[in-house]
């Protein structure tokens, strides 16, 4: 049974929420299994994933040595616990690291595995890196299964430390604490396409976490690894001592299925070669026979429509594509139908697509490479479209109460998913939401001199911040408007700069968003920050219950926030007498808490930020 202890301040007597932190505690009788459902895993990363089910398998006669080295590495009793596969893009490294998950996990030997992948949300991510493997773990065996589940229950907060806090709670010390005999056989992990995490800033510690597990002497543990031979991997696997791990370098090509079965590859394939099979490839496909008013035609197609899917920050489905740039169905088919060779193209509408080679998207965005105008991509005008394609779709269909729960004090939880994501909030709205700020920072866009901002804080702001707590996404906020704010000119000085300029009337207000030739372009940098004032303070109460964005977040905000000026028609009418607050924000911005008394304070140097540690065993900040 779950218990919950909840403090701050509780709004209005028939709405049991309270504006605050909530703190969960666990009886010991709480099952393992449900323990387990609260780490926030990936399961699309897995090998057997659904995303993964596209049959790729091994040319003939072409991979079967690498295959049986890999397998004599993983059945021997060497001290080479790492075996890291590296090649270039088309050398086929997905479909080996699939054909090993597969015959390992028919062994009962697979502990598990995660497939990263470019262009799919969250799987370039380590965020959820260490709660996947260790969910896997944990159904490798019982025992294992019950350290892990102990580790959650130990550190209600787990999910919210770092990278390798996770990974030393929820895997090194579960393993260390088994028997020596828990696994009679080497437990194979398998990790796939490192160099398509996103972060080459923290890919040494990715790989220094997998180092430190194989270091625990309770289990023989082999790590398969993937990636191509990028300089940070190389830097990150040159830490690790070679009597650790074991390198093999993959050249020539496997192929999906038959698809460009007709190009030989040699024993290397360089980029000069690589780029004159993607050009025959796109010229055979999309100029062949065609009259000089149907090739103007599908260079604009391939342009709109290509040209998204390869700058996307998540895979979308064919459906879902057609919904965010405003097109047809059949419109999004026409330039794709004949890129098979190039792209996994879908056949059911909710299905995604997905590039077949990474570095396809790598040759259209280059035009060093890609020389041929029809097909080269202009990264800032593709990313500059999809920016106003999220303003469009999330002024259609962002509105008050998006599952139209009725209720002010309805909890995320307590919503079934199901009717989030198919019914209510579609995986393209969803999409605009949570990447509409990331387009516009690639884009050649001013934020200065574009109207659809200004309409955006003006009148969609607060069902923003609703729609990305109920899709679990409302952090992702924060950080867009820290990125927005950014790119904005500084003002001189910031506090009074969310007050001054903005006591008039409304119309006067938002008519200074968008500047006209001569004025002080200062103001919308004055919304965006109060915007971020404002999530930072209600981030807690919004993401346990959406609506409350219309109701404690706004009774609860200074009298001078421009949001809360920009939103009091919300409230509910019940609500009659507000309670008195200070005028202005606070210098401070935002605190973690504790659930355990603190036991140690630090500061940092320039004094923004303060940090403790508890005997929840967890170091929380605040920052100023």
């Amino acid at each position: 049974m779950e218990t919950r202890a909840i403090r701050g301040n509780m709004f209005g007597d028939n709405i049991r929420i309270h504006q605050g932190d909530v703190i969960h505690h666990y009886d010991p009788d709480t099952s393992l299994e449900r323990l387990l459902e609260r780490l926030d895993s990936l399961p699309e990363a897995s090998f057997d994933a659904a995303n993964k089910q596209r049959g790729e398998s091994c040319l003939p006669d072409t991979r079967r040595d690498v295959l049986a080295q890999i397998r004599k590495w993983a059945d021997g009793d060497g001290n080479k616990h790492i075996y890291w596969l590296k090649g270039m893009a088309g050398t086929g490294k997905l479909t080996i690291a699939l054909m090993v998950a597969h015959q390992y996990s028919y062994k009962r030997r697979l502990g598990a595995s995660f497939f990263f992948s470019r262009g799919g949300g969250d799987l370039t991510s380590a965020r959820r890196f260490a709660t996947t493997i260790a969910v896997q773990l944990a159904e490798s065996s019982p025992e294992l299964h019950k350290r892990i589940a102990g580790a959650v229950a130990s550190c209600p907060r787990i999910r919210g430390l770092g990278l390798y806090d996770q990974w030393e709670r929820l895997v090194l010390q579960p393993l260390a604490q088994l028997g020596a005999e828990a696994f009679s056989q080497p437990l194979v992990i398998v990790v796939d396409a490192l160099d398509e995490y996103d972060n080459n800033d923290d890919v040494s510690l990715l790989v220094r976490c997998l180092a430190a597990a194989v270091a625990v002497e309770q289990v023989d543990l082999k790590l398969f690894v993937t990636s191509r031979p990028d300089q940070p991997i190389n830097v990150s696997f040159d830490g690790i001592s070679t009597d650790v791990h074991q390198d093999f370098i993959l050249y020539g090509g496997t192929i999906a299925g038959e698809r460009l079965a007709h190009i030989v590859f040699a024993e290397r394939l360089p980029t000069i070669e690589l780029d004159r099979m993607y050009m025959t490839v796109l010229e055979y496909s999309l100029t062949t026979k065609l009259d000089p008013e149907e090739t103007e035609r599908i260079r604009e197609l391939f342009r709109r429509i290509v040209g998204t899917i390869v700058v996307l920050f998540d895979a979308l489905s064919p459906a879902s594509l057609a919904m965010l740039l405003d097109q047809s169905k059949e419109t999004i088919a026409l330039p794709l139908s004949s890129l098979h060779l190039l792209l996994d193209v879908p056949e059911k509408e909710d299905r995604l697509f997905w590039l077949l080679h990474p570095s396809f998207r790598e040759f259209l965005l280059d035009e060093q490479r890609c020389t041929h105008a029809m097909f080269c991509i202009d990264a800032k005008k593709a990313h500059r479209h999809l920016f106003d394609c999220c303003l469009r779709i999330m002024a259609g269909h962002l509105r008050q109460d998006m599952c139209d729960l009725g209720r002010l004090g309805m909890r995320v939880g307590d919503i079934p998913r199901s009717d989030v994501n198919k019914k209510k909030v579609p995986f393209a709205v969803q999409y605009a939401c949570r990447y509409w700020a990331y387009h516009l920072e690639r884009s050649d866009v001013d934020p200065q001199g574009h109207g659809g901002i200004a309409d955006f804080f003006e009148t969609r702001f607060l069902f923003w911040q609703e729609t990305l707590a109920l899709i679990g996404r409302l952090a992702d906020g924060i950080a867009m408007l820290q990125l927005l704010e950014s790119r904005l000119p500084v003002t001189n000085r910031r506090k009074r700069s969310t007050t001054t300029g903005f006591r008039g009337s409304f119309s006067k207000m938002m008519a200074t968003l968008v500047p006209r030739r001569g004025q002080n372009p200062s103001s919308l940098r004055a919304v965006v920050y109060d915007a971020k004032r404002f999530l930072l303070s209600h981030s807690s109460i919004i993401e346990e219950a959406p609506l409350q964005a219309y109701c404690s977040a706004l009774v609860f905000s200074p009298e001078a926030s421009i949001i809360r000026r920009l939103y009091m028609h919300q409230l509910p009418k019940w609500i009659v007498r507000a309670p008195a607050l200070s005028e202005d924000w606070s210098v401070h911005l935002q605190t973690l808490s504790h659930s355990e008394s603190v036991h140690a304070v630090a500061f940092s140097p320039d004094g923004r930020l303060i940090v403790s540690g508890s005997d929840d065993e967890t170091v929380r900040g605040s920052i100023f």
